[in-house]
């Protein structure tokens, strides 16, 4: 499939699994989120002007198999991470991503929205909000993460202390339609 859209490329920065770091212009349409691009590329995302970072490699055009981006960011900022939801604000979470990496960032979820429920609703990418990875510290900002690569997502509470996990449904209609010992 040709890109036809006439907007300007977009630089993004685009965090491997192999570990390498590449900026990286494409040709993402105007209006459409960062999340949904990356997961309605086919299978290659069409790159051009990349910058390797650590090597200072430049690459006029290359096609990266989508299935190799751990995360991506919008470098100039001028794309939006994924569709706005309506929340009360994010819900603080670590997420524990393939080799170890663990980032602590923003989950966009609606109020009382179960984890699970929400990755399995979710595209391929799913947008983190101030994501930092850990222990480091190290602030990534905005990205979007590949979900093929998520090992484990919990919630945690600005102290980094999980919450207690929401009751299934099933447990909950369990316990209101239990006899009573004394019945």
């Amino acid at each position: 499939m040709m890109e036809t859209d006439n907007s300007p490329p977009r630089r993004l920065r685009l965090f491997l699994r192999d570990h390498r770091i590449m900026d990286a212009d494409a040709l993402v349409p105007q209006g459409q989120h960062l999340s949904t691009y990356l997961a309605t590329r086919n299978r290659y995302l069409n790159l051009t002007d990349v910058s390797w970072l650590g090597t200072g490699e430049n690459v006029e055009h290359l096609a990266l198999k989508v299935a190799n981006i751990l995360w991506a960011a919008s470098e100039d900022g001028e794309v939006s991470l994924g569709a706005p939801r309506a929340m009360e604000g994010p819900r603080r979470v670590e997420v524990e991503l393939e080799g170890g990496y663990v980032v602590a960032a923003g989950l966009l979820l609606v109020a009382d929205q179960r984890l699970s429920d929400y990755l399995q609703s979710s595209p391929m990418f799913i947008p983190l909000r101030d994501a930092v990875l850990m222990p480091r510290r190290k602030p990534l900002g905005d990205v979007v993460v590949n979900q093929e690569f998520i090992q484990m997502v919990r919630e945690i509470t600005e102290t980094g202390v999980s919450p207690p996990p929401a009751r299934e449904p099933a447990e909950v209609n369990a316990t209101a339609e239990s006899p009573r010992p004394d019945d």
